[in-house]
Order: C-alpha cells, then sequence, then structure tokens
C-alpha cells in the first residue's frame, strides 16, 4: 500500500499572477520535521582541491592535440608540471583511451579522438558504456535529471548482462533506484522536495525506503560523491549501484545493475564503476566542448572541474 511521512497540504490560489511559491518553501509554516529535512540537508561544497589535478590533464591534452606526438620532458617543460606527477597523469589518460603513447610520444587516444567529432557524443556513449557492460559483466545506463524527471538517455546489456525489467517506470520511482537515488542526492532541498510531491514515495519491495527522512539520511549519509545503491528496493530480481558524474549545472550519474543472485560482486564493480567515472566525465566535456564551440575569452577550450581519479566514495547503507 502507498505510504507516505509527508501529507501534502491543499493550498488555496492566489491573486492571478501573484508570485507564488510551493507548500514546502519557508514563506509557509511548514512542520518541523520538514524544517530539519531541510537544515540537515549539506551544504554545496566547494570543488576539492584534488580535483585540480584532471583540469591539469585536460592540460596535457589540449597541448596533445595541437601536435603530431609530443614527450613527456615537452609536456612537463609547456605546462610547469613535474616529471612524475605528468607521468601520473598520462598515465591514467592512456587507461581512459584518451591518449596513445607509442617510442616516448604521445598522441591522441581512440576516445578522445571521438570525443572531438562534433555531434558524435551519443556514438561516444554507446561506445563507452558498451566497453563497461562487456568488461563489467553488467548493464550499464547513463542518466541525468531534466526538466523535473529522471532519464536514462541510454544504456548497454547483454545475454551475460541483461538490463533492469522496469515493471514501474524509473522517473516514477526515483526513491527505489539507484539510478533516482543518485540524481535526487545530487538535488538541492526545493529539487527533491518537489520532486517527491510529484511521485510521492511508496513500497515496491518491503526494503524500500518511503519515509522522506530516512531516505534524506541515506542519500546524505557518505557525502555528495557517495555511490548510490538499490539492494532489492526496485524490485527483488536485481541489485544496482549508481556513481555521480559531476557536470557544471546537471544531475548525471552512470550506473550498472547485476541479477540479484550475483549480488556478492556488487561492491567490487561498482567500485571499479567508480574509477572509470572520471574518464567518462572528460569524455562527456570533451564532446560537448566539441558540440558547441565552447570556448574562454582567450580562444582556449573551457575546463570544468571533476574527481581526479574517479573514486567515489562506496558504502554500503
Amino acid at each position: 500500500m502507498p505510504a507516505t511521512a509527508v501529507a501534502l497540504p491543499a493550498l488555496e490560489d492566489g491573486p492571478a499572477g501573484a508570485d507564488q511559491q510551493a507548500w514546502w518553501e519557508s514563506r509557509y509554516l511548514r512542520p518541523a520535521r520538514l524544517t530539519g529535512l531541510a537544515r540537515n540537508l549539506p551544504q554545496t561544497q566547494q570543488v576539492p582541491p584534488q580535483w585540480e589535478t584532471v583540469a591539469r590533464a585536460r592540460e596535457l591534452l589540449h597541448l596533445i592535440e595541437n601536435t603530431d606526438g609530443i614527450t613527456t620532458r615537452d609536456l612537463t617543460r609547456r605546462t610547469g608540471l613535474s616529471f612524475a606527477t605528468a607521468t601520473h597523469l598520462l598515465h591514467w589518460l592512456r587507461g581512459q583511451h584518451l591518449v596513445d603513447s607509442t617510442a616516448g610520444e604521445h598522441r591522441t587516444g581512440p576516445r578522445l579522438d571521438l570525443a572531438r567529432m562534433p555531434g558524435r557524443t551519443n556514438e561516444l556513449l554507446a561506445v563507452t558504456l558498451g566497453g563497461l557492460c562487456e568488461s563489467l559483466g553488467a548493464a550499464i545506463y547513463y542518466s541525468q535529471y531534466t526538466d523535473g524527471e529522471v532519464r536514462v538517455l541510454t544504456s548497454a546489456s547483454g545475454p551475460k548482462a541483461p538490463p533492469v525489467t522496469e515493471d514501474v517506470p524509473f522517473p516514477q520511482v526515483a526513491h527505489a533506484s539507484a539510478v533516482g537515488k543518485s540524481l535526487l542526492a545530487q538535488l538541492d532541498f526545493d529539487g527533491r522536495m518537489d520532486h517527491l510531491s510529484r511521485y510521492e514515495p511508496f513500497a515496491l519491495t518491503g526494503r524500500t525506503i518511503t519515509d522522506p527522512q530516512q531516505l534524506f539520511a541515506a542519500l546524505d549519509g557518505h557525502g555528495p560523491q557517495a555511490c548510490q545503491f538499490d539492494l532489492l528496493e526496485y524490485s527483488m530480481r536485481e541489485v544496482c549501484a549508481a556513481v555521480p558524474l559531476s557536470l557544471p549545472g546537471r544531475a548525471a550519474c552512470i550506473a550498472l545493475s547485476l541479477p540479484a543472485h550475483r549480488h556478492p560482486e556488487l561492491l567490487d564493480t561498482a567500485h571499479t564503476l567508480s574509477q572509470h567515472s572520471a574518464g567518462i566525465l572528460l569524455a562527456l566535456l570533451l564532446a560537448e566542448t566539441a558540440d558547441s564551440g565552447s570556448t574562454t575569452d582567450g580562444g582556449q577550450p573551457r575546463t570544468h572541474a571533476w574527481p581526479a581519479d574517479g573514486t567515489t566514495a562506496i558504502a554500503l547503507p
């Protein structure tokens, strides 16, 4: 039976054209429990200093793109990075298929070449998710929160990595799926309450969290970059995990699902997905730059901040 801990009070319509706020906003006398939820929400955090490491990786990519091969020593001279730092970044970029190295010289890798072709973002996602699906043996999903809705934009699955059986559409049960919880975790209080007011939480299994206070505690318990899990909360057939992708100005995530009988593999598989998340994010940002032609005033590609090593907090609730 559907259950919720917060009743939605009926509000009279104000005068035509009047500035109206939603019932959970501070203008209205909202229940103390809701006030507590709003106060307990983590404050927006500054980009961690270590994320600057990947901005340096983007600088290396820009230099590599504009040469027909460049040595590590030349890269260090032109960027001011230490030899050890440049070597570490290049090793990571090779692992993301963004750089190829031959005979001591570095050139663009296949994923970077694809990301730099305008209009190829969907192809880039298909190649990336397909590769992850094959290597992890799990169905993979890329999702965004767009126009107030949870949207699975693309996915990859196969005979050995079947997708989730979607008995109830994901947008209606964000509180129960790993994808939905990851996207909700990236929203502010008003964004979360707006979604839950339109899609009232209800139980799909005996493990589904329907109480907003418990749900928010689960979303925020391990920090803003935590991996979110669906441990038989959406259905009893699959277990899932979702890693946030800190795309500027939006909520997005990369997620995986496994059949329930493979649940002992979930934590290790989620950790591996987390290690790939920064490379996926970097490739997406490069593709968006190619699509939009977005540049700074100085004519250089616009850069953003994202996790340096793709590591996301992994903690089971």
